[in-house]
């Protein structure tokens, strides 16, 4: 009788899990962290250009507006988008995935929506607890429409992130940073509208981004509402919710409290300082996130998921680390070339680091 390790060893083959490619995580990584870098020489180069034509007290003001729209964007449901990946991956059928795409694009701009309203009709008492003054209710409105519009982006972004069309995601990203950009020059240089102009840009550029990669997402998935899948990513998005506002309590809860102590003046100045201490996170941890949050669900469905996951593991953090000593080296050059070269402004130690 012949021996069965032949016939053992084809099972086994015929078993064995395709190998994952990591590097796919590093390649799409790698575009997205591209479209970021892109993004920030742009703010960059802009500048001076914004410096110079908008006040620090106008940049206060966009900081403390953009904190409430980040609060009212979590209580609205910003976090439901993370239950997309979750149950995309779970789904046994293509049209399930393409209901969970579609009912949560229904969901998302639903609650966005009711936030909205919300907002507009509170705009007078955010304004006077936010700014300080009640005067400044139309900003709030202009900011609330905004963020109605920017629902329409959070799944097809998504959609594009779990299909790894990274090239795709950042080229969009930077038509819509385009617009903003060329809108700002119109809002902010030529009709000096100040902080109002930069809303309004923004307003703009969600309206027409947003418009388009709705259609897009709708014509490739359909308009399908799932009652299980809303339940679904309701209940895995909900409780996101409060450790959210807590992360942003602890991130920009400095910005609220400044103002109180001082101006918008100051809040516009630490605002416009602390965008450098988030270029780690943007270039190192942000890049990494936008391909393995998605991915990781696809690997849970694997046998071979606790070695990917430890991988993946050591993959992030071994870049976080590199970027920590480039930016390290980068700001002590920086400062040692940038320093010497300009006088310090009254009161402020200009030492190198």
């Amino acid at each position: 009788m012949p021996a069965p390790q032949p016939h053992a060893e084809r099972e086994t083959v015929a078993t064995t899990p395709t190998a994952f490619p990591m590097r796919r995580i590093g390649r799409h990584g790698f575009v997205y962290g591209t479209g970021i870098l892109l993004s920030k020489a742009v703010a960059f180069v802009m500048l001076p250009v914004y410096t110079r034509y908008l006040t620090p007290a106008d940049y206060g003001v966009l900081q403390l507006i953009d904190m409430v729209v980040e609060v009212a964007s979590i209580v609205a449901g910003s976090r439901l988008g993370a239950g997309i990946f979750r149950y995309y991956h779970k789904a046994e059928t293509e049209r399930e995935r393409r209901a969970v795409l579609s009912t949560a694009l229904i969901v998302i701009v639903t609650c966005y929506a009711a936030a909205t309203t919300a907002m507009y009709f509170a705009a007078p008492a955010v304004a006077s607890v936010a700014l300080g003054s009640a005067e400044d209710a139309p900003l709030v409105r202009i900011a609330g429409m905004s963020l109605a519009f920017e629902s329409l982006l959070l799944v097809p972004f998504a959609y594009l992130r779990v299909r790894d069309q990274s090239v795709f995601y950042v080229a969009i990203s930077l038509a819509k940073l385009v617009l903003q950009v060329a809108l700002n020059v119109v809002f902010v240089v030529h009709l000096s509208l100040g902080a109002k102009g930069v809303l309004l840009s923004t307003l703009t550029a969600n309206i027409v981004t947003g418009a388009f990669l709705a259609a897009y997402l709708v014509r490739g998935v359909g308009l399908r509402f799932s009652e299980s899948a809303a339940r679904n990513l309701l209940r895995f998005g909900v409780p996101f919710v409060g450790t959210q506002i807590a992360t942003f309590i602890l991130t920009f809860g400095d910005r609220y409290f400044l103002r109180r102590v001082s101006d918008t003046t100051a809040v516009g100045l630490y605002g416009l300082a602390y965008q450098f201490g988030f270029l780690l996170a943007a270039l190192g941890e942000v890049p990494f996130s936008m391909v393995w949050e998605p991915v990781r669900f696809e690997i849970a469905k694997r046998p071979d998921r606790d070695e990917l996951y430890a991988r993946g593991f050591i993959y992030f953090n071994v870049l976080v680390l590199t970027m920590a000593v480039l930016s390290r080296s980068s700001s002590a050059t920086f400062s040692n070339w940038w320093l010497p070269r300009h006088s310090c402004p009254p009161g402020i130690s200009c030492r190198s680091s």
